[in-house]
């Protein structure tokens, strides 16, 4: 083999690991490219959303999730847009829409991730809320349940979002009719609770209704009153209007119809108050800092 053969073999290798090199290059650039575009694209969309421009949010939303897409594949922060753009269809109430892209998270989620993985659990939520919403509450139970499970194990007991997951899933249970183990999810999150930090009132809410379903009239009214007194203390007048009303409905239903207009009027002011409400509709709002 002559050595101007050798040499041009030579050159040649190397002008291919060049032009190869120079390929890649041009893809990384293009997918942190993608990537850093998506990020802006998504930054739009949260800022849409919280004005409560679904539609434009929803735009953002797509036009990000195309860019993750390209550049990554199928990866759980591609599962993560999706289920944040079906929230936005769910917020905007286009419900079909949006239980298909929770369900499409979910399984994108499940392919990349290991079953008990905390990413799985707030698309595990808002498919439950979804289905709350609807008040399909048998398809809503497997996902609350599940959901529960994984943040049990990846969260502390007084965090938020355990705390949240234990409230749905106990509200759900009695929506069945499940009256013990609604109870028994309900009272297990209360030793979590170390007021006036943590949402007592909201659990005592759920348990006033539960123990007036079970014909509890002393537990149920004992729970209605802490409940009020709670949502008084923290100013929560959206909720302090509801249970007032669930309060009074209990009383009339007792022959109690004096003192249930009382109430009824403390819920009529507590509404009008509220209509220039500015404050979070997050029903915990004091375990933000726990989040």
């Amino acid at each position: 083999m002559s050595q101007s053969y050798c040499h041009r073999q030579s050159a040649d290798a190397e002008l291919l690991m060049y032009h190869s090199e120079a390929l890649n290059c041009a893809r990384c650039i293009m997918t942190t490219t993608d990537l850093y575009d998506s990020d802006v694209l998504l930054d739009q969309a949260h800022q849409a959303q919280v004005k409560r421009q679904y539609s434009v949010a929803a735009k953002f939303y797509d036009q990000a999730l195309k860019k993750r897409e390209k550049a990554l594949g199928d990866d759980p922060s591609v599962a993560q847009i999706l289920d944040e753009l079906g929230r936005v269809y769910m917020q905007g109430g286009n419900y079909t829409e949006s239980e298909r892209l929770f369900t499409n998270a979910l399984a994108m989620a499940e392919k990349c991730l290991y079953p008990g993985h905390a990413l799985l659990s707030p698309i595990l939520q808002n498919l439950s809320e979804l289905h709350i919403k609807q008040e399909k509450y048998a398809e809503a139970e497997p996902f609350a349940a599940r959901a529960l499970e994984i943040n049990e194990k990846t969260l502390s007991g007084e965090h938020r979002t355990n705390l949240l997951s234990i409230l749905r899933l106990g509200m759900i249970q009695r929506k069945l009719g499940k009256q013990a183990d609604a109870e028994k999810t309900l009272t297990k999150a209360l030793k979590h609770i170390d007021s006036p930090l943590g949402p007592l009132e909201e659990f005592k809410y759920e348990l006033a209704m539960l123990f007036q379903e079970q014909g509890k009239n002393t537990e149920s009214e004992k729970a209605y009153k802490e409940s009020i007194d709670g949502f008084e203390y923290r100013g929560n007048l959206p909720r302090l209007a509801e249970c007032l009303t669930s309060y009074a409905g209990y009383l009339k239903s007792n022959n109690r119809a004096k003192e249930a207009e009382e109430l009824l009027s403390r819920a009529k002011t507590a509404r009008d108050l509220s209509q220039d409400w500015h404050h979070s509709p997050d029903i915990f709002p004091s375990t933000l800092l726990r989040a």
